[in-house]
């Protein structure tokens, strides 16, 4: 009834009344609740049995304790429960009455532990890893040797820890571009779906998305206020989506993202700004300081609902991340590439100033993502390998430092994400506080070794890998794969016990075909975080 997502009876009969647009996987969005509703509905035939058997108790037995002066509870308890040994329903609830809390513990895992095997079924295999863990069925599991299996918020909690994890968890870095190229393949919703206001919209795509990419970590959505959604809704026309605002009278025609986000007809691809700002006065004027929006007003005006009800759902086992552009990388947006880099180059001082202001707008989206539950953010650099390591301690460095503090202010973690080539500001690079370092595959003309990395960190953060995301991840062979994530995984595995333990992280883009799921690589643009001992073998 609750746990197949298009055929059960629950599912089918919100759909016909309206109140769903399609069916949902309850175990998957809404586990514990599930699990729940199914240890109540199994009560019910064990009442059935219970109220059976005390009408074939022997009245005279009853009468006679009760002209001894026994209470209602005793008899119950005495007289009534023992009578009904026969019944083995009811010869469980007599260990729960009578025997020691260590028999009642091991009976009530197995009736459990049974509800999660047999009830659930192949829907188990639905649910965020963890999302159906109990007590109870932890217990049976322990007892019987066998790995019970961490929640994804677990995993990569323990691998940003100085001890590692033992289970390997995987994520997409860019969770929006790969949303964007693989629509079709995670959910049924139309594509339109990413841009619409309506709350149960958003989270069909997302919960979709959750079950169908199967990674530990999920971006925490702002999502539009509580008036805006009774004010704004997409309606197709002609073929055609629009995004109409009825509040502003206004109407917007969207139009569908491109997979891989650029025209291949087009020339070259770069921002390229109308007005270039020259003097400081002109920098203050492009990038105001942020003021418009207070953490505190998130969860009155409505912005945080998404975000929350995600994290009561299917994204509930799952660790919230969200991602912010380190300030000399949004300078790019500011000024073009020619622009910026002849700013790096010859005003260094209004570069500065700019990256002051950006800074000041990074950490305001750090303190919002804080506010929505992020326990985490990635930070974004680019651009700034081609730029000398002079210009790069002096316009990068302080400000990711910063940015990084802040963050670990707000009680998250920070993951710092260089693009290029980083040898020439390695020092730089080391010298900063993150929790977690990821560099670009060796794609490009360098090449970047994860021993050596891993070797340069010495442990004090994890180190996301660098598979290649073309040659290796869309055409490879899985055994190419496989070996390749076991050599990029093998130097955290190397590392003597007396020192800190390195935890390594795998990145790559990858085909939805290569995504995690049973008997398949746990691989995509992802990150695989493994504690220095030999790790199990996935089965997400």
């Amino acid at each position: 009834m609750f746990l197949e997502r298009d055929a059960r009876f629950l599912n089918v009969l919100l759909v016909r009344i309206g109140l769903l647009r399609a069916g949902v996987p309850w175990l998957a969005s809404y586990p514990r609740g599930t699990l729940i509703s199914l240890a109540i509905w199994q009560a019910g035939w064990g009442m059935v049995i219970l109220l059976a058997g005390l009408g074939t108790n022997p009245e005279e037995l009853i009468d006679a304790a009760r002209v001894d002066g026994a209470s209602y509870p005793q008899r119950l308890r005495r007289v009534s429960l023992p009578l009904l040994s026969p019944f083995p329903t009811v010869r469980a609830m007599n260990v729960l009455t009578t025997s020691t809390p260590p028999e009642w513990m091991l009976l009530a895992a197995v009736i459990l532990f049974t509800i999660l095997l047999l009830r659930l079924g192949k829907a188990l295999d639905e649910a965020p890893k963890g999302g159906s863990t109990v007590l109870r069925a932890v217990a049976v599991e322990r007892a019987a040797g066998i790995q019970c299996g961490m929640t994804g918020r677990q995993k990569i909690q323990q691998a940003l820890s100085r001890d590692g994890t033992p289970e390997i968890p995987v994520v997409i870095c860019c969770e929006e571009v790969f949303v964007r190229d693989h629509w079709g393949e995670i959910t049924r919703e139309p594509w339109w779906a990413r841009e619409d206001a309506d709350l149960d919209r958003q989270m069909q795509w997302r919960t979709d998305a959750i079950r169908a990419i199967g990674q530990d970590w999920f971006e925490v959505p702002l999502c539009t206020s509580r008036t805006e959604r009774a004010n704004v809704s997409i309606v197709e026309r002609g073929g055609e989506a629009f995004r109409v605002d009825r509040l502003a009278g206004m109407e917007r025609r969207l139009e569908r993202q491109r997979v891989g986000g650029w025209d291949p007809g087009a020339a070259n691809h770069s921002v390229r700004p109308v007005r270039v700002p020259r003097t400081p006065e002109e920098v203050d004027e492009a990038i105001p300081l942020p003021g418009g929006e207070d953490a505190g007003d998130l969860p009155s005006s409505g912005r945080a609902d998404l975000a929350r009800a995600l994290l009561d759902g299917a994204a509930g086992e799952l660790f919230p991340v969200s991602h912010v552009s380190s300030p000399l990388w949004l300078c790019y947006g500011l000024w073009g590439f020619e622009e910026m880099m002849a700013a790096v180059a010859g005003a260094p001082d209004l570069v500065a100033r700019a990256c002051e202001r950006f800074l000041a707008r990074s950490l305001e989206r750090a303190r919002l993502a804080a506010a929505l539950g992020a326990e985490g953010i990635w930070i974004e650099e680019c651009l700034t390998d081609l730029i000398g390591p002079d210009a790069f301690s002096r316009l990068a460095a302080p400000y990711l430092r910063r940015l990084i503090e802040g963050i670990h202010s707000l009680g998250m973690a920070a993951i710092y994400y260089y693009c290029g080539n980083p040898a020439p500001v390695w020092g730089a690079i080391l010298s900063l506080p993150y929790d977690a370092l990821s560099l670009e595959e060796s794609k490009k003309g360098f090449r970047i070794d994860i021993k050596e990395v891993v070797d340069r960190v010495g442990g004090r953060a994890c180190v996301l890998g660098n598979l290649d995301a073309i040659t290796l991840l869309e055409h490879g062979s899985e055994e190419a794969l496989r070996a390749e994530i076991g050599r990029q995984i093998s130097p955290g595995e190397e590392v003597p016990r007396d020192r800190p333990r390195p935890r390594s992280i795998l990145s790559a883009y990858s085909p939805r075909s290569r995504m995690p799921s049973a008997a398949r690589i746990p691989l995509a643009h992802a990150a695989v975080m493994p504690r220095l001992v030999p790790a199990p073998s996935p089965t997400r």
